[in-house]
């Protein structure tokens, strides 16, 4: 996938075998055969809408794509003058779960999450926006719901979090889908400017059990940080 390309550029930005990357991926799901492949391992929406964590979201929809970033260390892209429109300072990978079930393993999630985090050298309750996987597939949206609202909303703060997902607008694209979420959140930093989670009407309960309040927005409005 896009973020399996990410990693292994960030890792080799990290060691010095390389001084850039470009890190792309494309996927072209819309074929009538892949659809129905899709369909018949994860039923699609039957409404034909996306709706990431809304609580009688019935599936989600097929996107395709491509996407590309260029990669470089924060010095040398100082160096150079070129236009920064984020900084990574963290990506955390995890495996589990058995390969014959579609579900995602909870544990290896909240592994991957955590050291994100750790590597990030970030405190969870400073980070003000999400960018999801937000499928609108009911178990998986279930299953991130509970371990972000878990990990980020574990001790109170006067500044609540956003989250958003691209799904809600270009569908799920398969192996772009992650990079599709990473350049939606940089453009977010770069501009300053928080989209709304679209055809969202009544957000799951998992969001609001922590100590901490998660805003999707419902109209696109300025990051005020």
């Amino acid at each position: 996938s896009g973020l399996r390309a990410l990693e292994v550029g960030v890792r080799a930005l990290q060691e010095g075998s390389i001084n850039r990357a470009i890190v792309g991926a494309a996927d072209m799901a819309g074929d009538l055969r892949c659809v129905l492949g899709q369909h018949h391992a994860q039923n699609l929406s039957k409404n034909g809408i996306a709706r990431p964590f809304d609580k009688d979201a019935d599936g989600t929809m097929v996107g395709e794509g491509a996407a590309a970033i260029i990669l470089k260390r924060l010095d040398d892209a100082q160096q150079d003058g070129d236009r920064i429109y984020a900084i990574i300072k963290g990506v955390g990978t995890a495996t589990g779960g058995r390969l014959e079930s579609c579900d995602p393993d909870r544990d290896a999630y909240h592994q991957s999450i955590e050291r994100t985090i750790r590597e990030a050298g970030a405190k969870p309750e400073s980070v003000s926006y999400l960018e999801t996987h937000g499928s609108g597939v009911a178990a998986e949206d279930a299953l991130e719901a509970d371990t972000l609202s878990a990990l980020f909303g574990a001790s109170e703060s006067p500044n609540p979090c956003y989250i958003g997902s691209a799904k809600a607008d270009v569908g799920h694209t398969g192996a772009v889908a992650g990079l599709a979420s990473l350049i939606k959140a940089a453009l977010c930093l770069d501009q300053q400017l928080l989209p709304p989670l679209r055809n969202l009407q009544t957000m799951r309960y998992e969001w609001v059990r922590g100590k901490r309040r998660f805003i999707a927005p419902a109209a696109a409005q300025y990051w005020l940080r």
